[in-house]
């Protein structure tokens, strides 16, 4: 019932928090992490991993391996690290972010703000495909900061449920630096550059009159 500390071992372990506010370490091995209520920490670590949030306001991170992340209820923070994740941050306005590996990231209900990668990361992602849907809400899609673009080369982004009423994307740099071009029923996003053909970052999927001039796109 109070705020407890769980440290797991290099075995496959099942581990349930309680009603307090609880700091988790999976460590090694595919674990199973169920949260009770309050405002927990959870580091699923090595292994393969599924971690479920509960009621409270959570911080999850998936570590590495390929994991599966449910937020469950509240304002939820989850970065999956490394591996191929899925994310899911269900109900409460999340932050959710992929980190390395080719990831699904769903938001969910509420206004979430979803990256495919880790921000914080010292490098741009090369070759990684990842997958974001923001669910219902007001949702923030981040392809960039004031410092860098998120992809490079091969890697980009699919954002399939973009809705240009409520939600954003997010760019880094101006909008000159940009150029969008339609295919069917997606809009994909480039980014320009110099001495050499423009760089894909992302495909905007349902969408066929996207304008960079538009309020939708938020430039840092």
């Amino acid at each position: 019932m109070g705020n407890d500390t769980f440290l797991g071992n290099k075995g496959e372990d099942r581990i349930f928090g309680n009603v307090g506010n609880d700091s988790i370490d999976a460590g090694r091995g595919n674990d199973i992490v169920v949260l009770g209520k309050g405002t927990d920490e959870v580091l699923g670590g090595g292994g393969n991993d599924s971690l479920y949030g509960n009621e409270g306001f959570d911080v999850i991170l998936g570590g590495k391996g390929n994991d599966l992340i449910l937020g469950g209820r509240g304002n939820d923070s989850i970065t999956g690290d490394g591996g191929n994740d899925s994310i899911f941050g269900q109900l409460g306005n999340d932050l959710l972010l992929g980190g390395s590996g080719n990831d699904i990231v769903r938001g969910g209900a509420g206004d979430d703000t979803l990256a495919g990668v880790e921000p914080s990361a010292p490098t741009t992602a090369t070759g990684e495909f990842d997958t974001l849907i923001g669910g219902s809400g007001r949702d923030r899609f981040l392809l960039g900061d004031g410092d860098r673009v998120y992809y490079s080369g091969t890697g980009n982004a699919l954002i399939t449920d973009f809705n240009s009423v409520e939600d954003a994307i997010v760019l880094s740099g101006t909008r000159a630096n940009y150029t969008l071009s339609v295919s069917g029923n997606v809009t994909n996003i480039f980014l320009r550059q110099t001495g050499q053909p423009d760089n894909l970052i992302a495909a905007v999927q349902g969408t066929t009159n996207l304008a960079l001039d538009r309020p939708y796109f938020t430039f840092i």
